[in-house]
């Protein structure tokens, strides 16, 4: 970028033809330092989209003139037809997003995904230290009349979220092994640790929001440009109920993606530490 280019509002330049051409921005500079550019912006202001005939004009006037640089502003947007002519003719065809115009809501949108998980069970499994003396589990185990299941309830608070799988295991072995109270009959019995599996039901869900701040919306290329060290914002709707569900096999996340447990099971800072026995 020249650091001498010269702008101008309003200007009127004399075309090769000797006609007066009028421009609402006229840039002037060299590229590379060299060779001279003239850039020229017309803006639109219009209560409908540029269409064909407004770009066949600016064609017109700016080849008249020279211009190396072509952009063509819109406050509503472009048909069809007018930005495939635009790209034919290397016209940069812009929307301002702080104008805010009804017909650019999916155009100037981010996309936002979530899984909103939802734990359905959780199951435990005995290490035992005689497998033949093995028997079912009926009821939540315990340890020294402690039960074993909120270790790894804290496993799932503060780490297994994040993984977002459908079914999540951990397994936990003891240096020693511990009497265990598996079943009705209240008989411990002896096992070298347990394995937990926790399953889970994950609601995959996205939805498009419109972007808040002062850029420009680039039609031809599909790119919002915002000025360095400018802020924007959106809103994200809460009611996931009323975002879209999610392909199954859609990798790619959004902007921003979520991750919510409904029911997340809360930290027990008096839980049993299994992996100290």
């Amino acid at each position: 970028m020249d650091p001498n280019l010269v702008t101008t509002h309003n200007e009127t330049i004399v075309d090769r033809l000797g006609q007066p051409r009028q421009f609402d921005v006229v840039v002037r500079g060299k590229f590379g330092g060299q060779h001279q550019m003239l850039g020229v912006i017309e803006c639109k202001d219009l209560a409908r989209k540029v269409g064909y005939s407004e770009v066949d004009g600016f064609i017109t006037k700016s080849a008249d003139v020279l211009a190396n640089v072509k952009v063509l502003l819109s406050a509503r947007g472009f048909t069809k037809r007018a930005l495939d002519k635009c790209a034919h003719y290397g016209i940069a065809a812009l929307s301002l997003i702080n104008r805010d115009p009804e017909n650019l809501d999916k155009a100037l949108s981010i996309k936002l995904t979530a899984d909103v998980m939802t734990w359905q069970r959780l199951e435990v499994f005995p290490i035992w230290q005689d497998p033949g003396q093995g028997r079912p589990v009926t009821v939540s185990p315990t340890i020294a009349g402690r039960s074993v299941f909120p270790w790894f309830s804290n496993a799932l608070s503060t780490g297994a979220r994040e993984s977002g799988k459908p079914i999540v295991e951990r397994s936990v072995e003891f240096r020693q092994p511990q009497e265990a109270v598996v079943d009705e009959g209240g008989i411990p019995i002896l096992c070298k640790g347990f394995k937990f599996r926790a399953v889970r039901a994950v609601d995959r869900r996205q939805t498009f929001v419109k972007v808040k701040g002062i850029g420009f919306y680039d039609w031809n290329v599909k790119t919002l440009t915002l000025p360095p060290g400018e802020p924007f914002s959106f809103e994200i709707p809460l009611d996931f109920e009323q975002w879209a569900p999610r392909p199954a096999d859609a990798t790619e996340a959004g902007v921003a993606h979520i991750q919510l447990d409904t029911n997340a099971p809360e930290v027990d800072s008096d839980a049993l530490d299994l992996g100290a026995l």
